[in-house]
Order: C-alpha cells, then structure tokens, then sequence
C-alpha cells in the first residue's frame, strides 16, 4: 500500500443490528464467517437447483424409510412408518368402483379427485385397479409416492417466493416433518396449494390466492383458517374489499369442486368430512388421566375462537402491522393446539408457515424436536409399546403430545415477540415492511388502530413497561378505584350506624318468622350451608358425608372456636350444635363490619351502603361462609392496592382458606403485579414472591384431602355428588337454567325456586356489566377477579349460587358508588340518575328483608 493511500475507515456497529443467530453462531465455530474475497454461495451455487437437489434428497430419505411398511410387508406401527396409503387403496374396492358414488372414503372431495386420477394412471400403465392385491396396492402407493413429491417440491419453491427469500426454501426443503409424516396421508396435497396460495397473495393476486385456498380447503378442511388471519390483517389496513374478493374466490372454487358430489352423493360427501379421530389433541390427554371432557367438539370451537380474538388483539395494538406468515402460524398453531383431532400429518402446514414466520434454525429445530419425537410416540403406542404396566394409560405418549404442543408453542411466543419487537423479526426488509403483504404493502392502517393502541397500551405489556418500569411522569400505578367524589368526614361511624339499621331489619325479620309460624331461633338458623358448615365444624370431615369436603375449612374452623367447644363445656351434641349456630352468627355479624369499613376504603361509604342492603345481606349475618371471606379478600385488595403486599398475601391466604374464591382472589392479585405502572421485573418478582404465601394456605387444603382420600380431586368429585357441578358448556349452562323458569317445565308449582333462579341470571348478566365496567375504567384486575368467577359459574350444570357471588363482588359495590354520586353530563342522565338512587334506596332494602324471610322459613334462596 502506498504512503497516500488511506485505510478505509472504520464502520462503527450498529447497535440496533439483531444479534448472531444459532445459524450463525454454528458457522463461526467451524471456520468463522466469510472473509473479504469470498464471492458468496448465490455466486457459484444455483439456488433453485440447490432447493430442488435438497427437496430431492429429504424426500428420497422420505421414501427408503416407507419400504419397510409397504404392503406385505412389517407392521408398520412397529416399523414406525404407519400410512393410510395403503388402506385407502382397499377401501377403493373393485375396479368399477368410482370414488364417493360406489366407495365412500375419508378423504375430502379434491383429495378423491386426485386419487382417481392416480388410479387412472394405473390403469393406463395396465395395472389392475381394482384388484387388492399386495402388488396393486405397492403400484398404487408408488405413484402416490411420486404425485406427492411433486406437491412436496411445489410447496418448496412456493414457500421461497412468499417472501423471496430463498432460506425459508431450504428450511422447509429439509424439515423433518417431512420426512416423518409426508407420507402418512395426502396432506402435502393441500399444503401445496396453500404455499401457492400465499404466494400468489404476496404478488398482490387476491383473486387467484383465493381460488388456490379454496382448492387447499376442497383438499383438506384446516387451510381455510388463513381466510381469519388475512382477515385481520385487511381489517387493520382498510383493506376489507380485497379480502372479500379474496373470500368471493375461495367460495367458487370451493363449490365448484365439491357441488358434483354435493348434489349426486351427499351422504359420501357428508361422511368425507366427518371422519375424526382424537389421537394427539391435549382433551385425549385428559382422557386418558381420567379428565372426560363433555362437549370437547363445542368445547374447542370456543377456544379457537377466544384464541382468534386473542391474536386480533395482539395484531391490532402492535406497533407495526404483523406479517402475514405471522398471523398465519399462530392462528394454525391456535386451531390445532384446540382441536380434538390433531394427526400426526397436520403439523406439516404448521412446519411451512413455520418457517416463513420465524425463519430461525434454533427454533426450526425446536419445533422438529417436537415432531420427531412425537411421530415415534405415537406409533409406539398404537403399536402397543407404550401401554403402562400399571395399566393408567401411557404416561409416556401423553409427555409426547405435551412436548409437541410446547415446541409449538414455543415458536408462536417467539412469533409474538417478533410481533411486538419487530426490530428483532429476521424476515422483515431493511424498511421494516412484510416482503408478503401483498396488496397491504404500503398501506397505512386504520386511524381506530392508532386510538385503541393509545387507549389500551397504558397496559405494560411493551416490553420496556413491564421489564424496565418505564412510566409517563404522573402516571399513577394503578387506575383509581373510588369515586372522583370528595366525600365529608365521619365516613366510619355513618357506616356503623347504616350497619345496625342493616343488620336491625334482618334481625327482626328472623324474630317475626318465629313469631309466626313459632319455630325456634335454632330452626330458622340451621338451613342449607348451615347445616354442612355447622356438621364439619362439630365433627370433622373424616367422619361424616364425603359431599361435605367441597366446603373449604377456614370457616369451620372458626366455628370451632366457640365457647362450649373451646373450653369443653358440655358433651351434649344438641348444645353444642347450638353453641355453633350462635357464634356463627355473631361472628359471621362481626365480619360483615369489618368487610363494609374496607369497602369504605376501596369505594367510599356509597359502596359499603350498598353491600349492607344488598339483597342477599341475609348471608352475611348467617352461619355462612361470605362475611369472613369478604372480610379477608376485601382488605387484601384495599393492602394490594396500597402496595402493601405482605399483609396482602397473608389475608388473600387466609380467603383462601374460606371459599374456593380464593384462587380467583389470587389470580386477580398476580394481574394487578403484572398491570401496576412504574415498576421494573424485579419489583414485580418481589410482589409475586409474597403471593407464595397466599398458594400455599390455598393449597394446603388440597393436600390434606389428598392425605385423607388418596385423590387429588376429592374436591372436584364431591361438587360433582353433592351439587352436579361437572364441567358443562356456558349455553348448555345457560339452557338448563331458562329451563327452571320454563312456566310449563317441572319447577311450575316451586315458585320461589323459579324466583331465585331467576335472580341467578340476573346476576349472572350483571357480573358481564360490572366487567365491562372495569375495562372502561381500566380496573384490569378487578375485571379479571369477576370474569373468572363469571367463567366458572357458566361452566357448571347450570347456574347457581351467583346471586351469594354477588356479595364478594366488591368491583359491583364500587361501579354502585360511582353510579350514585358521579355527576351526570345531561339534564336526562340526571333525572336517570335520580331515578335510579330512589329505586335503589327503596327496593333493595325490600329484597334484603325478602330474601332473609326466605332463608328462614326454608325456602330456596340460593
């Protein structure tokens, strides 16, 4: 170099550049990265003839592990290479036999159509068609073998042009997927066309990509689930239009495909849809722990739903528009991972968009784990290899269904943090723009996009709010939970005297019942709960009704302590039950207090009004479970929100100890940690930490049935004896409940059980409204903490005991407060709200004095 040369200078690292990848990292342990005079592969190396070479080798590999199970040949569960190949030949029947008109298969209508031609081409070759036949059936599965690879390189090529890169290519081009299920069935059929329908999307063709997906569908019924999460991608664009004529194609293609059979065989067409099996789905787990699922067909319909809006959420408050293969995957992955019939053989169009939406070889090889893994399981257990010799089913192939889900799951969390990360998304161009947007390439997105994210992103779910505590200056932790109402002092001793005039009418409506139809202060106590609560107390569970262990034993033991128990003051088991029924009821009395001077706290003394004329007060003042378990939960919210944790996990604990609300109650607490502003990861570990503590005394209880009972779900099997609480579908719930106020049904001559059960769907919506309320209001945990009891009210046989939930609803008290005192922008909302606080002030004062009338002269009342 000579003296007037320079050195070039030196480029500083960009310190936004991604870091190395596994890919990399590998390349640099052998041999380091290129240096400054290499030319590069794309130089000397012809891509697509490295993409057809390597499809080629993967698919012969494919092929020489299939020759063991050609027919006549070795087991092939055994062999671990099982196809329906084989068996669809037989079910094809003679050689007049024309598919779905004279031999109905399993297969959907484009599929059968494909299969003819095979047999088409056979019978051109002079093979017989229809003979089954060893050899006929190795001709048959032979030219399938070679239809398929066709598909397999299609989808390749298809898979490098989405987003013109030829990387995603050779993933897929080598996948082990492939090799293990790419000849279980005729699935890389529809994949095939899907990639190209993709494809074609990403060259800004609607109308083409749509009639491709509708042939995906016409092949296989899964594809169909890319016209969601296009969907939501034009929604987020503005771009609805193209997406409909997207649709308009995918439903003419997909009709003219399927109309001829349709019309001329419509019990075959039906059955080509309907053949399921339940292999690899997350509720054949569950059956084979013990854990029958009913409805598990409507069940994951719900869930692939819930899912589905899930995803729409996580694209729509993004800070950029997602890719399309990002969507794609995850709402494949939600259907799949929801399903009751997940194959072996599905999971090949989850490994092609894979591999377009995270382009990653650790994660490409994670996912692979997975599958490989899984394809082994599953053979070996319907093989019989696998059965437990303790005859529980097959622990080991339940752990490969579980593995195969995490991997999957695996990479749609990766996919997620790619969504809310993208400076981190290998696939994106330098301008950050999705190579296959197709015609959303460019476009702007909706201005709603922009005011949801600005409304709902004070959510720290960006990662430097939740990890680093990064906060707006003047951002509180929470949002207020009070009345923006300045309310004057004396706060406490209105509350008591409100309480005695409370607690006054109840008293004296119990003393006009025994008046009247002369019954005893202890007759108009022992009813319903009160009976099981006053039994455990008194004898312990060991030793009585097995239904009684569905009642936790915080209460009980409280119960316990009173006078003639504590200090042994009489043997005679009518005085102490006795003894009970009057400590229950002062302490019960006493908690009630306790839990309105926290609602002071919480929503000022408007709110702690309204809980003491609640309706159902009368359980507050019973030997019941509410008072106590209000009065820990209560203040455990009033500590949490104070930041107060440790006393906020103790009383959360002790809840725990009270009713199964408890878990809820927790639940809640860790969304609160999760939402509070301005606090790192540590900050939040250290809350999580105390919430040890509250599991713990949750879980205890759990334990000790264990330790009685030998089974984990003694508590679960006496809800299902004593009260029919086994799992059930929210409408089926729903359905069962409208059917008690059926006037012509059976509970026509029980008035009352039609009036209470009626007030249980009252209350049931009213839990929807107060939820709603708290998202307006951006209570997220105190949304959280009623969703889910209004989740697991809608889960039973039908629905039951919300109306007493509505006392530890303390989010409902607070929304009442607000209701009441909030000024009114309008002269209408002011005579409504006038309205409504004399309504209230008159008729819940009359329900509570009714509802106590019908607790004790021994009606139902919930």
């Amino acid at each position: 170099m000579s003296a007037t040369q320079t050195r070039p200078p030196v480029v500083p690292a960009n310190p936004s550049t991604p870091s190395r990848g596994f890919a990399e990292r590998v390349r640099d342990a052998f041999g380091g990265p290129p240096g400054q005079h290499a030319t590069g592969v794309a130089n000397w190396v012809n891509m697509p003839v490295l993409l057809a070479l390597l499809a080629t080798l993967t698919w012969l590999v494919t092929t020489i592990r299939q020759q063991a199970c050609l027919p006549g040949g070795g087991d092939g569960f055994a062999n671990f290479c099982y196809s329906d190949l084989s068996p669809i030949y037989s079910a094809l029947g003679g050689a007049g036999n024309r598919v779905y008109f004279d031999s109905p298969i399993d297969q959907p209508v484009l599929t059968g159509y494909l299969i003819e031609v095979i047999r088409f081409v056979m019978g051109a070759f002079g093979a017989e068609t229809g003979a089954v036949t060893d050899a006929d059936a190795s001709t048959f599965i032979g030219l399938a073998t070679v239809v398929l690879f066709g598909c397999f390189l299609v989808a390749v090529f298809a898979t490098a042009r989405i987003q013109r890169r030829w990387r995603e290519g050779v993933m897929l081009a080598v996948s082990p997927a492939v090799v293990m299920t790419g000849l279980i069935n005729f699935d890389l059929f529809a994949v095939a066309l899907t990639m190209v329908a993709l494809a074609l999307w990403s060259r800004r063709n609607p109308v083409a990509a749509g009639a491709f997906l509708g042939l995906a569908m016409a092949a296989r019924i899964y594809p169909a689930v890319l016209l969601v999460a296009l969907l939501i991608l034009c929604i987020r664009s503005r771009r609805v239009p193209e997406w409909l004529n997207l649709l308009g194609a995918f439903l003419l293609t997909w009709a003219l495909v399927n109309l001829p059979v349709m019309l001329l065989a419509p019990a075959a067409w039906t059955e080509s849809w309907t053949a399921n099996t339940s292999f690899g789905s997350i509720w054949y787990v569950l059956g084979q722990a013990g854990t029958e699922v009913p409805e598990v067909g409507d069940l994951s319909t719900v869930l692939f739903i819930l899912a589905c809006i899930g995803i729409a959420a996580v694209a729509f408050l993004a800070e950029r528009r997602p890719r399309v293969a990002q969507v794609s995957y995850l709402v494949v992955w939600a259907m799949f991972v929801t399903n009751a019939d997940y194959r072996p053989q599905y999971a090949l169009l989850l490994a092609a968009l894979m591999v377009i939406a995270r382009p990653n070889w650790r994660d490409w090889a994670i996912f692979s784990f997975g599958e490989v893994f899984y394809v082994f399981a599953v053979w070996a257990y319907l093989g019989g290899s696998l059965d437990s010799s303790a005859g529980d089913g097959a622990p080991a192939y339940d752990l490969a269904v579980v593995l195969r889900m995490a991997t999957q799951t695996w990479v749609a969390v990766m996919v997620v943090v790619d969504i809310w990360r993208p400076v981190r998304d290998p696939a994106r161009t330098r301008g950050g723009e999705d190579p296959g947007a197709g015609v959303l390439r460019g476009v702007a997105d909706a201005e709603w996009v922009a005011r949801w994210r600005a409304y709902l992103i004070p959510w720290p779910v960006l990662w430097g709010r939740f990890w680093r505590g990064e906060a707006e200056p003047g951002t509180p932790a929470l949002a207020p939970l009070a009345p923006p109402v300045k309310e004057g002092p004396g706060g406490f001793r209105e509350i008591v005297g409100v309480w005695l005039i409370g607690r006054a009418s109840i008293v004296l409506t119990g003393a006009m019942v025994m008046m009247v139809l002369g019954l005893s202060f202890f007759e108009i106590i022992w009813r319903w709960d009160t009976e099981r609560f006053m039994t455990i107390a008194q004898y312990w569970y060991p030793s009585i009704d097995t239904t009684y262990r569905a009642f936790y034993p915080g209460w009980p033991m409280v119960l316990q302590l009173n006078p003639v128990q504590l200090f042994g003051l009489s043997s005679d088991p009518e005085t102490i039950r006795l003894s009970i029924a009057v400590w229950g009821v002062l302490i019960a009395t006493a908690c009630s207090l306790v839990a309105a001077a926290a609602l002071v706290k919480l929503g000022g003394r408007w709110a702690a009004f309204g809980w003491i004329f609640a309706p159902m007060a009368v359980f507050t003042m019973m030997p019941y479970s509410e008072s106590l378990f209000c009065a820990f939960a209560f203040w455990a919210w009033q500590r949490a929100r104070a930041d107060q944790w440790w006393q906020a996990a103790l009383l959360a604990g002790l809840a725990s100890t009270v009713r199964v609300s408890g878990l809820f109650l927790i639940g809640a607490l860790v969304v609160m940690i999760l939402v509070w502003s301005g606090i790192d990861w540590r900050g939040r570990l250290r809350r999580l930490a105390w919430l040890v503590v509250s599991v713990a005394l949750l879980g205890a209880y759990t334990i000790y049935l264990y330790l009685l009972t030998g089974n984990w779900s003694a508590w679960s099997q006496a809800q299902e004896e004593g009260w029919a609480r086994s799992f059930t579908m929210p409408w089926t719930s729903v359905e069962n409940t409208l059917k008690v106020l059926d006037p012509n049904g059976s509970y026509v001559d029980q008035p009352f059980i039609m009036l209470i059960f009626g007030l249980e769907a009252v209350a049931w919506f009213l839990g929807f409204v107060v939820v709603g309320w708290c998202v307006r209001k951006k209570l997220w945990a105190e949304a959280a903490y009623v969703a889910v009891q209004l989740l697991a009210f809608s889960t039973s046989y039908w629905l039951q005991s919300v109306n007493r939930a509505i006392l530890i609803w303390f989010p409902l008290w607070v929304m009442l407060a607000h209701v009441l005192l909030v000024e009114p922008k309008t002269a209408l909302g002011a005579r409504a709200q006038t309205v409504f606080r004399v309504g209230w002030m008159v008729i819940s004062p009359l329900m509570m004095v009714l509802w106590a009338w019908l607790y004790f002269t021994g009606e139902w009342a919930s």
